[in-house]
């Protein structure tokens, strides 16, 4: 699935649609350039899941945990940033109960326990302009972006 983002206001919206389409654990890997917006997409699925923690780059601690609501069918958000890292954190091939984004997933072998992946590309002329490229690598990540396109092909 590819989705062509124009602002931030609609990287925003789009996050707010692909959270609501998160019905279970499910980890993500996350690609793209340094500034390409991988936090900034977390950022935003992190709130759109309720939480009000501040979300911010994991790169220098390797992992942030952001709480949510009770009400959902995981147990918060898992936030990790490889981009910095020499060896390979052992906790990534646990399984985990909580969403879980993994930002510079090619920095690892980490690929084939994601559900699906996420790469944004920056959109040469418009500094807010990304596309979205979701691939599903697991029958969660598949059902998962199946959602995703009704949810937000519809029009």
């Amino acid at each position: 699935m590819e989705k062509e983002i124009h602002s931030l206001t609609e990287l925003a919206r789009f996050a707010n649609t692909f959270a609501a389409c998160i019905d279970g654990p499910l980890t993500i890997g996350l690609s793209g350039e340094l500034g390409a917006g991988k936090t900034t997409f977390v950022r935003y699925v992190v709130g759109a899941l309720g939480s009000s923690d501040p979300v911010s780059s994991p790169s220098y601690v390797l992992q942030h945990i952001y709480q949510t609501p009770k009400q959902h069918n995981f147990e918060g958000v898992e936030h990790w940033d490889l981009y910095r890292l020499s060896a390979e954190p052992d906790e990534l091939y646990e399984p985990s109960h909580a969403v879980r984004f993994i930002e510079w997933i090619s920095r690892g072998n980490y690929e084939a326990s994601c559900d699906l992946t996420l790469e944004l590309q920056n959109i040469e002329g418009n500094p807010e302009g990304r596309t979205l490229k979701i691939s599903s690598l697991s029958e969660a990540g598949k059902s998962f972006i199946d959602s995703l396109a009704k949810t937000c092909l519809t029009p």
